[in-house]
């Protein structure tokens, strides 16, 4: 599988520690790519990119290299609210267990773990509402994005920005709630 982003990209937009099991976050991007992007993007877009891209971003043609930051915004954040979920947990021949402190720190809360992810899913919210705002503005240069029929252009976050769309609404509250930037 092509990965649209790697964790350099995660260097300049989320405030991580260094010594942070990397392979933690390579193991989300995946499903945040293929769950979230596919269906923002729509499968045939979706496959343009991670073609092109594969080639190597300077090959991607310019209506894709002006798209790629906003999925690489959008892709940071997810896969970072994907990764809060477990990063303290360690799997153990005994089962999943809490990362054990190192005597200096304490562990985070529960409600500091649930605070921090909230605000990794309002980030990748808002970076989705940009997403399908960019792809509005220019629906004419994203013609297989815009006359898809899996109502793609809908895939706005609801005005609250809490709730992601993908999965958890109807067209019919899509519709009522959507932000829209046209």
């Amino acid at each position: 599988m092509t990965y649209l982003i790697d964790t350099d990209d995660f260097t300049s937009r989320v405030d991580i520690s260094s010594n942070r099991l990397l392979t933690k976050i390579n193991a989300q991007i995946a499903p945040a790519q293929v769950k979230y992007l596919k269906n923002i993007l729509c499968t045939e877009l979706y496959e343009d990119l991670v073609t092109q891209y594969a080639d190597g971003e300077a090959y991607m043609d310019e209506r894709l290299q002006a798209l790629y930051p906003f999925v690489v915004d959008f892709l940071v954040f997810k896969t970072y609210a994907r990764y809060l979920v477990g990063a303290n947990v360690i799997d153990t021949p005994s089962g999943s267990r809490v990362k054990a402190d190192s005597g200096v720190d304490r562990a985070a809360t529960a409600q500091e773990r649930k605070d921090i992810r909230a605000q990794a899913d309002d980030d990748a919210n808002f970076y989705q509402d940009e997403l399908v705002a960019y792809l509005k503005r220019n629906q004419d240069t994203f013609t297989e994005w815009r006359d898809s029929q899996c109502g793609c252009d809908a895939r706005f976050v609801n005005k609250m920005n809490n709730i992601t769309v993908i999965g958890k609404q109807s067209k019919e509250v899509i519709s009522k709630n959507r932000i829209d930037y046209t």
